[in-house]
């Protein structure tokens, strides 16, 4: 066997994806790495003396030679994190290795391609900072179209070890990134084979998710192959292919931001094929695919006729329309029905500036996927669901009622009965308080319902539900959810109701619990609430190269207007403490705070302005 054969044939090898009970050479690497762990004080001085022995080595040695020391290389690498302590690698590869990368003779390319290979398995091990500038240019150099075809591979591998280290900075890749993006396009378009390409393509997408908005300039240069390579993938029918294609277009996107929008034409009709459930690829395109779908709604500044067109493949993925009733919860995996309810999610933000054409593109499908899963999902999947159903409440008011009116008797019963866990129970009731908060016409009109459903009084039933509220505030692990059921106890207190009166203390007690949460003070002692004007969404990103979306922006700005950012609490429960006085007057309201316990007031002092203490606690003195 000569030296090409020996020299492309291990290429191949590993590259095969074989694990060690079924190949030889796997086997023997395995077995070595495992005695070097075990005896380590033995056999590395041995390892060692192979390493100084084989220096000598150069291009003008017999064959055997060259694979000797192709193989002690092989075995320095392998043995990495065992040999960290006794090899000096910044020394070996600028006194050694880099004078191998430089010699051109054919015979020698064995070595030299175990040189690139050695390469990216130290430089993620043991490398000082200094020298990575000296790996990028070095590993982008063999990566050039005048050298071996195994060799561009090996360093395109290399390449894809080094920008995915922990410790790797964009900042300073950037200066060698637009060379690193045509060599691999490059790369990419000269080799033949789908499990080759599919290895290019994924150094390509790890570039891109590494670089952030660095890679934006350079989109371009990605499109050239892409939608041939989608062609490509298709006619020979290589799955794996087509997911690499479908991963590599979601990081495109995300580095396009708003411009993404431009690859619509290309894209849509890919989401449709690998979501479609018509179409036998979406079996193993369907995960993928909806990766994709997301970061296109989520970085698309508006809806586009043909994006909202493609909400009718959720229906279709949820088994929700009789063609496609073989699709069901059980065939489903968790993560992929979660993501299908945050596409439907992105949906209705993305629609909020334009609410008919939610109403007639979306609201069906949307409400049609909530009403038929929300008693069939785990707990996890109900508090997304119920966000989705808080974003409608919030962005379309107008239409809550006829919205919601089909999902809200289920969701109501199953809060109350505690089928749920309590996260589900918490964004359950948070999603009752913004009801209550924007509509209480509605509200109260659905209590009555629910009371005839159930054959109770609607006095009855609002009774247990505060009761209920209150005592499950407790179990609010989120501080949103939290104030916003704050918010909707205390816009009951002015209510003139045996239902509420009654419980006047228990509401007090409740608010001032949550006062306790939100309520922080500044240096000069001036109470604030820590959630009013901040960001509801955690997105801003500061001092990151992290692109914001414009989903985050458009979260931004419903959070601007919820309720939980724009009332400050102490100040709104101030407020209808102050309408309950109004509204009973000076001696039932008195009546009503000697239902509060005397320690409650006592921190009820503490948030109210000092100008209205005395009235607002009825009390002649504290």
């Amino acid at each position: 066997m000569n030296c090409d054969e020996i020299y492309c044939g291990r290429s191949a090898q590993e590259k095969t994806g074989e694990v060690h009970q079924y190949s030889l050479r796997v086997c023997v690497e395995t077995m070595y790495v495992c005695l070097l762990h075990e005896y380590q004080q033995t056999l590395t001085p041995t390892v060692l003396t192979l390493i100084r022995n084989v220096q000598a080595v150069d291009a003008s040695a017999e064959f055997d030679s060259l694979r000797l020391k192709e193989a002690v290389y092989k075995a320095a690498g392998l043995g990495a994190f065992q040999l960290y302590d006794d090899i000096d690698f910044d020394s070996w590869y600028q006194r050694q290795l880099l004078a191998e990368l430089q010699v051109n003779e054919s015979r020698y390319k064995i070595v030299r391609h175990r040189v690139v290979w050695l390469i990216g398995n130290w430089a993620t091990v043991k490398l000082s900072p200094s020298l990575l500038t000296s790996i990028y240019f070095n590993l982008l150099a063999v990566l050039r179209p005048q050298e071996d075809l195994v060799i561009r591979l090996t360093a395109a591998d290399s390449l894809r070890l080094v920008i995915d280290d922990f410790e790797f900075s964009a900042e300073e890749f950037s200066p060698y990134l637009a060379d690193c993006v045509q060599l691999l396009v490059q790369l990419l378009c000269t080799v033949s084979q789908p499990d080759t390409k599919l290895r290019v393509l994924t150094v390509l997408s790890i570039l891109m998710e590494r670089m952030e908005s660095h890679i934006q300039p350079h989109i371009p240069t990605l499109l050239q192959c892409l939608p041939s390579l989608w062609e490509t993938s298709t006619q020979e029918n290589s799955s794996l292919l087509r997911i690499g294609v479908l991963n590599t277009l979601t990081n495109i996107v995300r580095g396009l931001g708003p411009l993404s929008i431009q690859l619509h034409e290309f894209v849509l009709p890919v989401v449709h094929l690998a979501t479609d459930v018509n179409t036998p690829e979406h079996v193993y395109l369907m995960e993928e695919g909806l990766d994709l779908w997301m970061s296109l709604i989520h970085y698309s500044p508006a809806s586009s006729a043909h994006l909202l067109r493609l909400i009718t493949n959720i229906a279709g993925l949820l088994g929700l329309t009789a063609s496609d009733s073989n699709s069901s919860i059980t065939n489903f995996s968790s993560d992929n029905l979660n993501q299908c309810f945050n596409i439907l999610d992105g949906y209705c933000i993305l629609c909020g500036s334009q609410p008919d054409t939610f109403i007639q593109s979306c609201a069906e499908v949307v409400m049609q996927s909530c009403r038929s899963y929300i008693r069939e999902v785990k707990s996890e999947s109900v508090v997304i669901i119920v966000t989705v159903l808080e974003h409608i409440v919030q962005l379309y008011p107008s239409h809550v009622p006829s919205l919601i009116s089909p999902i809200l008797p289920n969701l109501f019963t199953d809060t109350l009965d505690e089928v749920n866990h309590p996260p589900a129970v918490s964004a359950s009731l948070s999603l009752l308080a913004r009801i209550l908060l924007q509509n209480s016409t509605f509200f109260f009109s659905f209590l009555q319902q629910m009371a005839s459903q159930t054959q109770q009084t609607p006095a009855s039933l609002f009774g247990h539900l505060i009761e209920f509220w209150t005592e499950k505030i407790d179990d609010m692990s989120q501080v949103q959810h939290r104030k916003l059921s704050g918010l909707a106890m205390a816009s009951l207190l002015p209510l003139n109701d045996q239902c509420v009166t009654s419980r006047f203390g228990t509401i007090v007690n409740a608010c001032v619990e949550i006062l306790h949460d939100v309520m922080e003070t500044t240096e000069n002692d001036i109470l604030y609430d820590q959630l009013v004007n901040s960001s509801g969404s955690g997105s801003e990103n500061k001092g990151s190269t992290v692109m914001q979306s414009e989903h985050e922006k458009r979260e931004t700005q419903l959070a601007a207007c919820d309720p939980v950012r724009a009332l400050s609490f102490h100040g709104y429960v101030t407020s209808k403490l102050d309408a309950c006085a109004v509204v009973h007057g000076p001696a039932a309201y008195q009546h009503l705070m000697k239902g509060v316990d005397g320690s409650v007031k006592e921190q009820l002092a503490v948030f109210l302005p000092q100008e209205h203490l005395r009235t607002l606690l009825a009390l002649d003195a504290i």
